[in-house]
C-alpha cells in the first residue's frame, strides 16, 4: 500500500513539472525612472510604497544618490503612465528613461 502512495505521489509530482511551463509565468520589464523632488534621504521610502502598490507591479529600488526608481513590473497588468502617475500623486513626479529596459 505505501508503495502504491509513493508511486501515486511520485508520479503527479513529475507530471505537474511538465506541465507547469515558464509559458505562465509573466514577462516582467525593468524600467528606469528619473524621480524629482526627492530632497532627503526618506523619501525613497514613500516612493518605493506607492509605486509597489501599482497593480503589476513586481518591485522598485528607490536611489536618493542618483535621484531613479528602478522597477520591475508586468507591462501587460502595469503601465508606465500608472507607475509614473504613482510616484507623481505621492509628491515625487517621475518620468520613464529613455533606453531604461535593462
Amino acid at each position: 500500500m505505501k508503495s502504491k502512495l509513493f508511486l501515486l505521489l511520485f508520479s503527479f509530482a513529475i507530471f505537474s513539472n511538465v506541465y507547469s511551463s515558464d509559458e505562465t509565468t509573466p514577462l516582467l520589464v525593468t524600467d528606469v525612472f528619473s524621480v524629482e523632488k526627492m530632497t532627503c534621504k526618506m523619501c525613497h521610502i514613500t516612493i518605493k510604497m506607492a509605486i509597489e502598490k501599482v497593480k503589476g507591479v513586481d518591485s522598485a529600488k528607490v536611489d536618493y544618490d542618483t535621484k531613479t526608481a528602478t522597477v520591475k513590473y508586468n507591462p501587460t497588468v502595469a503601465t508606465v503612465k500608472d507607475i509614473e502617475l504613482a510616484s507623481t500623486n505621492a509628491g515625487y513626479p517621475a518620468k520613464l528613461q529613455e533606453n531604461s529596459h535593462e
